[in-house]
C-alpha cells in the first residue's frame, strides 16, 4: 500500500473526539470530496483504506471517520492535523485494536469494525456532511488505474479467432492450421459448427492460416497472413469449386493427350510405311 507522509499515533483519549467536538474554528481544506473513496475495508485486521484520485493533495485536516455508521455507539474518529493523502495514493487507517502498519492509528483497546460485516464505515466532512459511506457502490474505488497499468505493458496474452464462411456468410466446416511468427505451426483445430477456430498466443506479429478438408470450396485469397498486436478476430471467406469448370478441364487434358497418342499413331504408320516400301 502507498504510504502518506506522515504517520500518526492517535491515543485513546485524543481518539474520542467526535462531531460535536468539532468547533466554529474548523475549516473546510477540500471543498470538493468527489476524488474520494474507499479503496478496502478489513474488518478482520481493523482498518480502512481511502484513496485520492484527484490530481493534487488531499487534506484530511478536520475531516471525521465513523466506524459504525448505522449504529447507535459513538465511534466517530477526527483525523489529525495535517493528514494529507497524496494524489493517486492511499492511506491506511487503523482502529489500533490490530497490529497493522499503518498511516494513521487511533490505539483503540476494544475492536471497532465487525467481522460479519454489519457494520458501515463513513467519512464526513469538517461541516458535518457525510461524503462516503462504505455501503455505497458509488463511493467505491474501481481498478482504472490497474486496467491503465496493464495498458501501458500490454496484455500478456492475445486471444485469435478465426472464423470460416462462404461467400454468402454461412460457417463452414473442416480444418483450419495456425503459422506462428517464426512460420512455425501452432496447432491444427476442427472448425465448429459456427465456422470457428481459437487460439491464445504470447507474442504479437505477422501470423498466417491454412484452411483445408473443406469440401467444394477453396480459400477466396492467395494471402493469408494477418497482423497480431491486440485480441485479434478474423473472418476467412472461401469460394465455392464449380464442378463444370473441373470437367472441363480434365476433358481439355484428355483430348490434348488423344491428339498426342494419335500423332505418336500417324508417326508409327508412316515408319511402317517407310520400312514397307524398302522391302
Amino acid at each position: 500500500m502507498q504510504s502518506n507522509r506522515r504517520r500518526f499515533m492517535i491515543g485513546v483519549g485524543a481518539a474520542t473526539l467526535g462531531i460535536a467536538g468539532l468547533g466554529a474554528g474548523s475549516t473546510v481544506i477540500a471543498s470538493d470530496h468527489s476524488g474520494l473513496a474507499f479503496a478496502e475495508v478489513n474488518a478482520e485486521d481493523e482498518y480502512v483504506v481511502l484513496k485520492n484520485f484527484t490530481e493534487g493533495e488531499f487534506d484530511l485536516t478536520g475531516y471525521v471517520i465513523d466506524f459504525e455508521a448505522n449504529g447507535e455507539n459513538e465511534q466517530d474518529r477526527s483525523f489529525p492535523d495535517g493528514t494529507v493523502i497524496g494524489a493517486g495514493e492511499t492511506l491506511t487507517v487503523a482502529t489500533g485494536y490490530k497490529d497493522v502498519d499503518a498511516d494513521v492509528d487511533f490505539g483503540s483497546d476494544g475492536g471497532l469494525i465487525r467481522d460479519d460485516g454489519s457494520d458501515v464505515i463513513s467519512i464526513l466532512a469538517p461541516d458535518g456532511e457525510e461524503i462516503l459511506r462504505s455501503d455505497d457502490e458509488s463511493h467505491w474505488a474501481d481498478d482504472s488505474d490497474k486496467e491503465e497499468e496493464q495498458d501501458e505493458s500490454g496484455p500478456e496474452e492475445y486471444d485469435i479467432t478465426i472464423t470460416v464462411v462462404d461467400r454468402e456468410g454461412k460457417p463452414l466446416q473442416g480444418k483450419i492450421t495456425l503459422i506462428g511468427t517464426e512460420a512455425e505451426i501452432l496447432g491444427e483445430r476442427e472448425l465448429g459448427e459456427d465456422g470457428q477456430a481459437s487460439w491464445v498466443v504470447s507474442e504479437e506479429g505477422r501470423y498466417a492460416y491454412n484452411v483445408y478438408e473443406v469440401d467444394g470450396y477453396e480459400p477466396s485469397s492467395d494471402d493469408s497472413s494477418f497482423e497480431v498486436d491486440e485480441d485479434t478476430e478474423l473472418t476467412v471467406e472461401m469460394t465455392e469449386v464449380d464442378e463444370t469448370d473441373e470437367e472441363q478441364d480434365d476433358s481439355s487434358e484428355r483430348d490434348d493427350n488423344g491428339e498426342q497418342n494419335e500423332e505418336e499413331s500417324d508417326d508409327g504408320t508412316e515408319e511402317e510405311n517407310a520400312a514397307d516400301e524398302d522391302c
